[in-house]
């Protein structure tokens, strides 16, 4: 009778729900797939709007204006800018292309400017975030990326805004950077991926030399160093090989395509002026350096009365503390490192060297020559730091100091605009004008 009971049962036939995991509800599904893009556009159009705002803050100077007038003259059909003669950043690939769509959307006004500032800015603080989180999921992810975008969440008021949200300058060559390294990141060893990194470079460097220092060095260093570690086995290490010849090609090819835009009768690029700096005066460069890097983390508290605005500053010293932290744990643990961490510490140790050393400064030069440290100071500290910082459950003092920072851009984005801004359109502007009350810095000839 139990033999009977037992076969009765093995023979019982076992439907297939009975292994199989439930289906989940579609509304999950959704949820899972459509939640996080578009809380990630809900909030690239908040930051946006408050960008925009703190953009208005400051008037429009010679530079942005002067890029504003190209892009429409390119907008008109001057597209390689024949009679411009233009500083030694051209933005030719970079920012010229936002002023042409915005010109295209909005009209040539002193809305221009800011609009593209916000735009820009909200783009890096968006990419960063990304790159910051990696491949990692759940919280952890979540909060390598609230990380990264917290610390450069609240550009200050005054030096901050004009180094990260005011005329076209270093700030908008992140953008393309950014993508260089989501790439690496993301994409993983692929054929494709050196080609698309050269031609990003490249890209790049026509709008700005200083990728060079910052993108195209740095990477054909670490990936050399990274082939010749496993020098023992070539064939394994073609994609570091690839990769640094690639970043060694975009710079020829970025020099090649502005000599044939200048032989095509296009614009003319002047020549930066890099030498080293005197012996005497490395001193006096360093501390512009580091008063240069505590402007761009929101953290120069240097001659600031006691009060709300040195408040501010010393708040915003937990992003230096979190970035310089992180670089020291990637400089420490550097050999084991992925390749974008590897890369990123190359690149900002190039860049702070070459603001202090190369000449690439003055003492009056201003923090935007050296933008790209505040990205990746916030991208190392999302990829180095979290995991740490969650066991010592310094999560929440994380988001006190998060909350802070928030306030701080709410109070920025509620001051008065600059009289004027978003007045004076000229849809009719012809070369060789310019909308009343912006001087003029880039020449064109007639």
């Amino acid at each position: 009778m139990g033999d009977a009971v037992i076969a009765s049962g093995l023979d019982k036939p076992v439907s297939r729900a009975d292994h199989d995991p439930p289906e989940r509800p579609p509304h999950a599904a959704w949820r899972n797939r459509w939640l996080p893009p578009l809380a990630l556009a809900a909030a690239g159009l908040a930051l946006f709007g408050a960008y925009l705002r703190q953009a208005r803050t400051l008037s429009v100077q010679s530079d942005g204006a002067g890029n504003a007038l190209q892009a429409w003259d390119m907008l008109h059909g001057n597209v390689l800018l024949r009679g411009w003669s233009l500083s030694d950043v051209s933005f030719y690939t970079t920012e010229l292309p936002e002023y042409v769509i915005v010109e295209f959307v909005h009209g040539l006004n002193s809305e221009v400017v800011p609009v593209d500032a916000a735009i820009t800015y909200t783009l890096v603080v968006i990419l960063a975030a990304l790159l910051a989180k990696g491949r990692a999921t759940g919280r952890e992810g979540a909060i390598r990326a609230l990380i990264a975008a917290g610390i450069m969440l609240a550009p200050t008021l005054g030096m901050g805004t004009r180094a990260l949200l005011s005329n076209p300058d270093h700030t908008g060559t992140q953008v393309p950077l950014l993508l260089v390294w989501l790439i690496l990141d993301r994409a993983g060893r692929r054929w494709w991926v050196p080609v698309a990194v050269a031609v990003l470079l490249a890209w790049a460097q026509v709008a700005d030399s200083l990728v060079l220092y910052e993108g195209t060095v740095p990477l054909a260093m670490v990936c050399a160093a990274r082939a010749y570690r496993g020098r023992g086995q070539p064939r394994e290490h073609w994609y570091e090989l690839s990769l640094a010849a690639g970043a060694i090609a975009s710079a020829g090819a970025a020099m090649l395509a502005v000599r044939l835009i200048r032989q095509a009768g296009g614009f003319i690029v002047q020549a930066p002026d890099t030498t080293f700096a005197s012996v005497d005066s490395l001193s006096a460069h360093f501390w512009v350096t580091a008063q240069s890097v505590l402007e761009l983390f929101g953290a120069d508290f240097s001659g600031q009365k006691l009060g709300a605005h040195a408040a501010v500053s010393l708040v915003h010293l937990a992003g230096v503390i979190l970035a310089v932290w992180a670089a020291g744990r990637a400089v420490r643990r550097f050999p084991s490192q992925d390749l974008v961490v590897q890369v990123l510490v190359v690149a900002a140790a190039a860049l702070l060297f070459a603001y202090t050393t190369v000449g690439i400064q003055t003492v009056a030069s201003g923090a935007h020559e050296i933008a790209g440290v505040l990205p990746i100071g916030a991208v190392l500290a999302g990829r180095m730091l979290t995991g740490q910082l969650i066991r010592d459950g310094m999560i929440p003092a994380l988001a006190v100091v998060l909350a802070c920072y928030t306030l701080v851009l709410g109070h920025n984005i509620v001051q008065p605009p600059v009289a004027g801004n978003g007045q004076g359109s000229r849809p009719g502007w012809s070369p060789g004008t310019s909308p009343t009350g912006w001087p003029i810095t880039g020449r064109r000839t007639p």
